[in-house]
């Protein structure tokens, strides 16, 4: 009779997570793949790799912030949604997006003011300043769209979170199509602001009620404890990989890294499984209070899975990315191709940092996460100071490993140190809370 049990329970925690790894698959398709596949292809070929290149380069200098003041909140709504009872947990989502309101408000009225300035000083062309200004101004509805949205990752509920997501991709997929074909790439980059805004307003509708809760000082507090840490980290994390194409853009051309950007892209899109997983591994994890509580075979599956991203994917992309890359931007050339030598072994590190990082975020230190990205953001720029000047889109490609490497080193080892619940800062113990 348990063996039974045993094997209807098993069947059932199969069925169940095959359930959750489909929606956060949908997900992650709908929220990186899709402009990825669909709306930088079709505007990259109508409006030509030169506009294209100084979209690109006007959306990485926006994405350097991009959604880390949400992303602070969100980590601080997932380690703390536990500690309150039912009746209050809307009342902590109010409190976060209250905060978040008045920080993107602020952030935006002074990249505005910062953007104008740089306009009249004539620092930077008005062509990038143009395509910057919506941008940035699209960064509300982005971050406010994804921290309502935290709440469905505790309860589970991937669903949801991937129908959401979707709707939010077709809005960007359309209204930015639409820009592109009527001002090039200021109307692609008004587009995308106006796809983020008409999903946002539609979600907050559909969550009025939320907004009724009052703000509450107390956890306002316990927020504040890990917001602006976790936000700065974010920041220092991206700021790498995009700073490495306006680098590249301003000591070479905008094709250029068009090309980078249609190079990465196509790699990007062969890490979204894995992604996928280590969004999934984090939901997953949000409610149990040490690794102690971890399963066996939660272990093991864990493992397994970990081995079949470094060793799968990087085949999968010797295999058909060059294929990809000619299908999605024919008129690139093979410029984009000559780097996949390189962006292959970007793929194993990858894997590494997305199933190490949600371990530390939920179980570490949280003071731990701004120095590995801190270091993280200097193994990526030191590079591309030194290579991207002579070797160009090569050196940029370099400088990319170089960074995802020395990253991938910092967080499987603490990660590690969680498993093994061994201290690392001054006497802190992984695996706790603390």
């Amino acid at each position: 009779m348990r063996s039974h049990m045993s094997v209807k329970n098993q069947v059932k925690w199969i069925k169940r997570d095959a359930r959750y790894l489909f929606w956060t698959f949908s997900e992650q398709v709908a929220i990186m793949a899709l402009p990825r596949l669909l709306l930088f292809p079709l505007a990259a070929y109508f409006i030509g790799k030169e506009q294209f290149g100084i979209f690109i380069t006007a959306l990485s200098v926006t994405l350097i912030l991009g959604i880390q003041p949400q992303n602070g909140l969100a980590t601080g709504l997932i380690r703390h949604f536990s500690d309150y009872p039912e009746q209050q947990r809307a009342q902590f989502c109010r409190t976060s997006m209250r905060m978040c309101h008045w920080a993107m408000l602020i952030i935006i009225v002074v990249g505005l003011l910062g953007v104008a300035i740089v306009g009249v000083a004539e620092f930077a062309p008005w062509r990038i300043l143009n395509c910057i200004i919506p941008l940035t101004i699209s960064l509300y509805p982005e971050n406010q769209f994804s921290l309502i949205l935290t709440k469905n990752r505790f309860y589970r509920q991937f669903r949801q979170r991937a129908m959401w997501s979707a709707l939010r991709a077709i809005g960007i997929l359309v209204c930015g199509f639409a820009g592109a074909l009527m001002g090039g790439s200021v109307g692609l980059a008004w587009g995308f602001m106006a796809g983020n805004t008409i999903v946002y307003a539609i979600l907050r509708f559909r969550y009025r009620d939320w907004y009724k809760a009052s703000y509450n000082p107390e956890m306002a507090s316990v927020l504040k404890t890990i917001w602006f840490q976790m936000t700065m980290a974010g920041v220092i994390a991206v700021s790498g990989p995009y700073l490495n194409r306006v680098i590249l853009s301003t000591i070479h051309s905008y094709s250029d890294t068009a090309d980078l950007v249609a190079a990465t892209s196509v790699m990007f899109l062969f890490t979204v499984p894995i992604t996928c997983l280590g969004g999934l591994l984090l939901s997953m994890i949000s409610k149990y209070s040490s690794v102690e509580q971890f399963s066996v075979r939660g272990k093991i599956l864990y493992i397994l899975i970990l081995l079949f991203g470094i060793a799968a994917m990087p085949m999968a992309f010797k295999l058909f990315g060059p294929c990809t890359v000619r299908l999605m931007f024919p008129k690139f050339g093979e410029s984009s191709i000559e780097l996949f030598g390189i962006l292959i072994w970007v793929i194993p590190a990858q894997t590494l940092i997305c199933f190490s990082r949600p371990l530390v975020i939920k179980f570490a230190p949280i003071r731990i996460v701004p120095i590995i990205n801190g270091v993280s953001m200097a193994a990526t720029l030191l590079p591309a100071i030194c290579l991207i000047p002579h070797y160009a889109t090569r050196g940029a490609a370099w400088a990319i490993l170089v960074g995802s490497g020395v990253t991938a080193i910092l967080w499987s080892t603490a990660a590690t140190c969680v498993f093994l619940e061994r201290p690392l800062l001054k006497g802190r113990v992984f695996g706790q809370i603390k």
